[in-house]
C-alpha cells in the first residue's frame, strides 16, 4: 500500500505539471476508484484524475477490518458525445486494489458516463455510472466479477 501511495504522489505531480486547472474531489464511483478522493487535471473538454480510495471496507469478529483499497487514474472526455456542451463525459478507468484480508491484488477497468453539473472544466457535483470489470488471479483459481459503480462526487 506504501508503494501505490508513492505512485500516487509521483502521478499527482505530473498532472500538477500540466497547463490546465487542478481540481480536488470526494465522492464514490470511477473517479474516486470506490469510496475515496482525487486529484485532477482539467482543459475545457476533459478531466485526467488520480483516485486513492476503497471499494470495499468491512468489518468481522472472526477478521477484524477487512478493506479493498487501492489506485486508479481515469479520464472522462465530453467531446465524444457532443461539442456543444461540456456537461456529458464518457471515460475510461484503470485500478489496482489490495485485499487486506487475503493479500491478493486485483485490477480494474470500467468504461463510464459521467454528468458534470457545472460542466467538466468548473468545480461543482458530478454523477453518473460505470459497468467495471475486476479480475484477479490467484494461486488457486482465477476470480473475475463484473460490478457496477455508481458515480457520485464533488469537485473542488
Amino acid at each position: 500500500m506504501k508503494k501505490m501511495f508513492g505512485l500516487g504522489l509521483l502521478l499527482s505531480g505530473v498532472l500538477l505539471a500540466t497547463e490546465s486547472s487542478t481540481t480536488y474531489g470526494i465522492g464514490l464511483g470511477q473517479l474516486y476508484n470506490g469510496v475515496g478522493v482525487n486529484i485532477a487535471s482539467h482543459d475545457t473538454s476533459s478531466m485526467k484524475s488520480i483516485a486513492l480510495g476503497c471499494m470495499e471496507i468491512g468489518y468481522g469478529s472472526y477478521s477484524g477490518l477487512d478493506a479493498s483499497c487501492g489506485l486508479s487514474v481515469a479520464y472522462v472526455s465530453t467531446s465524444i458525445l457532443s461539442d456543444k456542451n461540456n456537461h456529458h463525459g464518457l471515460g475510461i478507468h484503470l485500478g489496482i486494489i489490495n485485499d487486506s484480508d487475503v493479500d491478493v491484488l486485483s485490477g480494474t477497468i470500467g468504461l463510464g458516463y459521467t454528468y458534470f453539473l457545472n460542466e467538466v472544466s468548473n468545480n461543482g457535483w458530478n454523477f453518473g455510472f460505470t459497468p467495471t470489470f475486476i479480475f484477479q488471479k490467484d494461486t488457486d483459481k482465477k476470480d473475475n466479477e463484473l460490478a457496477l459503480l455508481l458515480n457520485l462526487g464533488y469537485q473542488f
